[in-house]
């Protein structure tokens, strides 16, 4: 189902209208017009396209335009500013969108992201991985989100809402483009020196005829993700009660540290005093590896059965290099994905099978 949104003005107009009469009268005074007024007309309209009254639940849609004019590195950051939704950023390359508050985790798995229709979620990961197999700038059209429960309409995994990214059309949008992307991260940073974020992208769309149109697209990022290194004591008050605290604590629990959790954890008694100790523990850093990097890529063929039919197939593919976090830390390494799918468009229904 698809709805258009755009933003509603009403506009009331009360015009003159002037006719010429063309009564017997007038034609007896050949050098003469009669002008009459008639009575009032009042013209209405609405931006809105209409299918949005129909929509039995609030859609918000962002377009190429609100992508082009937003400062936000990328279309999938700048959607943090639409109304109803926050964006949870737990790294460089992981990203979740959230609408209304109502994420459970961290990868938000009742969030449902599609592209063109089509479920783009990780296999067993049970969640998409930011924008990993969605589409980049240079092919976004337009983005409608469902910022709220639309369980009703898209079953069980979207009770948290729905972003449905739509992509531009090769009949429409043909040619050759290019992007390059360049910054700089890690300044001042006592963990590690400054290093070089960059992203390239392209896309390519012709029509063969009007029957037949193919794009491909194609990105490459790469860069170091922020290095967690919080150690914020999370067992500050184990031996307080004996005066051991901060680096003396031998309970101590950083956020980013491993190994030294509740379970890992024993109170023993010495000359009449508990003491909670754990091991020792290690820090992220020390054995994570915080390079990013993104390969994805993918092509669709069309062809038209009819005016207003018409039939494609998309392979969409991406290599993950990633942090990764739900309940805990880790890194997506050498991680594929694909997808492919066939969509059936007509004027009175759409069919997706991928």
């Amino acid at each position: 189902m698809r709805y258009f949104l755009s933003v509603f003005t009403s506009c009331l107009f009360t015009l003159p209208v002037l006719a010429q009469n063309s009564s017997s009268t007038a034609k007896k005074l050949k050098d003469s017009i009669i002008i009459s007024v008639l009575d009032e007309v009042v013209i209405t309209a609405s931006r809105v396209a209409e299918k949005i009254l129909q929509s039995p639940v609030s859609v918000e849609k962002a377009t190429a335009h609100y992508f082009k004019s937003s400062p936000a590195p990328s279309f999938f950051d700048a959607l943090e500013n639409i109304k109803g939704v926050q964006m949870l950023v737990q790294g460089m390359g992981f990203k979740v969108i959230n609408t209304r508050g109502f994420a459970n985790t961290t990868t938000n798995v009742r969030f449902a992201q599609l592209v063109d229709g089509m479920d783009v979620q990780a296999p067993h990961l049970g969640a998409p991985i930011a924008n990993a197999l969605g589409p980049g700038d240079l092919d976004i059209e337009s983005v409608e989100i469902i910022p709220g429960v639309s369980a009703s309409l898209y079953g069980m995994n979207s009770i948290n809402g729905l972003a449905n990214f739509i992509t531009k059309n090769p009949f429409t949008s043909q040619g050759v483009s290019i992007q390059q992307k360049t910054g700089i991260n890690h300044v001042n940073d006592a963990n590690s020196g400054a290093a070089v974020f960059s992203e390239t992208a392209f896309r390519m769309a012709d029509a063969f005829s009007n029957k037949f149109a193919f794009k491909i697209n194609g990105s490459f990022i790469r860069g170091n993700d922020w290095i967690a290194d919080n150690h914020t004591d999370l067992n500050a008050s184990a031996n307080l009660s004996v005066g051991l605290t901060g680096a003396d604590n031998p309970g101590y629990d950083p956020v980013n540290g491993y190994g030294n959790e509740s379970s890992n954890r024993r109170t023993l008694a010495w000359q009449g005093k508990n003491y909670v100790v754990a091991r020792t523990g290690y820090f992220e850093k020390q054995i994570a590896d915080y390079n990013l990097q993104n390969v994805k890529a993918d092509i669709t063929l069309a062809y038209k059965i009819d005016s207003s039919s018409t039939i494609a197939y998309t392979y969409k593919f991406t290599k993950i290099d990633n942090i990764y976090q739900r309940s805990n830390r880790f890194r997506l390494d050498n991680y594929l994905v694909q997808q492919h799918g066939f969509t059936l468009k007509t004027g009175t229904i759409t069919a997706h099978a991928y």
